[in-house]
Order: C-alpha cells, then sequence, then structure tokens
C-alpha cells in the first residue's frame, strides 16, 4: 500500500515481510524518506492487508 501526502511531496509505504499465519500479525515493513523504514506487526487476524486495514 502506498500513501502520498495532500500536496503528492512525501509518501510512505507499507509493505508486507512473508504472509501471516493463521489468525495472527502480519509484519511489515513502512518505508518513508529516501532510505529510512521500521518494522512493525499489525494485528489483522490473519486477513489479507489492503488499504481497508493497514
Amino acid at each position: 500500500m502506498t500513501s502520498h501526502s495532500p500536496s503528492e511531496i512525501r509518501m510512505i509505504e507499507v509493505v508486507e515481510k512473508g504472509e501471516a499465519a493463521w489468525f495472527g500479525p502480519s509484519s511489515v515493513r513502512i518505508k518513508y524518506g529516501w532510505w529510512k523504514h521500521v518494522d512493525r506487526s499489525i494485528s489483522n487476524e490473519g486477513k489479507i492487508l489492503d488499504s481497508s486495514n493497514v
């Protein structure tokens, strides 16, 4: 998933790392800036990640 700022100058991208276990959290990498990122876990009950739950 990619999200742009209202001015279209900034952008963040959320990338799923692997696949979620059955009813487990998803591991994601949130990319921002030129080379920066942060790894997080999203509790989404094993659902496929999309714009409605990221």
